[in-house]
């Protein structure tokens, strides 16, 4: 009888070993699938341009995300002139905010690995937006109200199963234009950050990208393929009114407008086997190129809210480095020198 009892102990042991077992193991998988496998219900359907469709977000966006934490720094002066960009220098790719006035910089992120880049400075200077890079790339709302040793305070804008990059925030800092592989295709976006609204404004059968806004808000210059040749176009924010600006068999592209509404600045390869910049008027014509040295890249040009210069990158030391020069193509100079690339800068 006690060796029954014995059996009968060790086996009910077991059985509770096992179901617990399972347990974990179900807990596990389910934890995974919940990460990484399942689809979000409120996938985009294909829209038609000016069409709208709100978002349900994983995370509910509020208007005035608060830190954890007490900032320790204090903000650069309202009058300074502050950009962001993206360095390696720390072994991995985060973005910084550099004070044109003193040369002071503050790192933004530390993610550890985590893929960051093209980061926007909003115009009230309160938030920078710009893409993460875990399964596919997503888009980061982060405060700028923090200090440089630990995470920003951050709100996750979308995240589905397709790529968004790029974003570029409105001149009244209400809307960011993007571009999304949603629909199979690189098209322009615009989105409400606080409402999660997303309006299509491309729909051509070839890449879209590279959007900025003109300064009245109602229009975007953007790059877009045209019979397989990148090109610069403009378009109204409602999807209509598209016109091409340049024609050539050689790459035009990453466009930002001047801020009195006159001018496009836009990186191409016209004249050279690597890009340069190059001005032209808002209707295409007077064409004048802006930089011209010898054997480096330069490229990804952003206008400075007072329309007096120019900040883009550089490889001409071997890697690259944020540079800036006038917008008559004056005093040249770079704001970066390490031996990693800065890339991706924005006013």
């Amino acid at each position: 009888m006690s060796k029954q009892f014995a059996v009968l102990t060790v086996l009910s042991i077991g059985l509770v070993l096992v179901l617990i077992g399972l347990d974990v193991a179900t807990t596990h998988q389910i934890a995974f699938m919940s990460a990484a496998q399942i689809t979000p219900a409120n996938s985009l359907t294909v829209l038609p341009p000016t069409s709208t469709i709100t978002l349900t977000p994983s995370v509910t966006p509020t208007s005035t995300p608060t830190p954890t934490w007490t900032p320790t720094l204090t903000p650069f002066p309202e009058d300074h002139q502050l950009f962001v960009y993206v360095s390696d220098r720390s072994g991995y790719r985060e973005i910084y905010l550099h004070d044109l006035d003193t040369g002071v910089e503050r790192q933004l992120t530390n993610n550890f690995g985590l893929s960051v880049d093209a980061p926007s400075l909003s115009p009230d200077r309160v938030w920078v937006v710009y893409e993460e890079l875990l399964h596919e790339s997503f888009l980061v709302m982060a405060n700028m109200s923090a200090t440089y040793q630990r995470d920003l305070s951050w709100e996750v804008i979308d995240f589905l199963e397709y790529s968004q990059w790029g974003p570029v925030w409105s001149p009244d800092g209400t809307q960011l234009a993007l571009h999304s592989d949603q629909y199979g295709n690189s098209d322009i976006f615009i989105m409400n950050p606080e409402t999660y609204e997303v309006v299509q404004v491309t729909t051509s059968s070839e890449p879209d990208a590279y959007a900025a806004w003109s300064p009245d808000g109602t229009q975007l210059v953007y790059q877009c393929t045209i019979n397989e040749g990148r090109e610069i176009c403009i378009i109204d924010v409602t999807g209509n009114n598209l016109i091409q600006l340049t024609d050539n068999d050689r790459f035009d592209g990453m466009p930002d407008w001047s801020p009195d509404g006159t001018q496009i600045v836009f990186a191409s390869s016209r004249d050279e086997e690597k890009e340069e910049l190059y001005i032209m008027n808002v209707d295409g014509s007077n064409v004048r190129r802006l930089t011209n040295l010898p054997d480096s890249v330069e490229t990804d040009p952003k206008w400075s809210p007072d329309g007096e210069h120019i900040l883009f990158e550089s490889n001409a030391g071997g890697d690259f480095e944020i540079c800036m020069i006038r917008a008559d193509g004056g005093n040249l100079e770079c704001l970066t020198d390490n031996h990693v690339d800065d890339r991706s800068a924005d006013w």
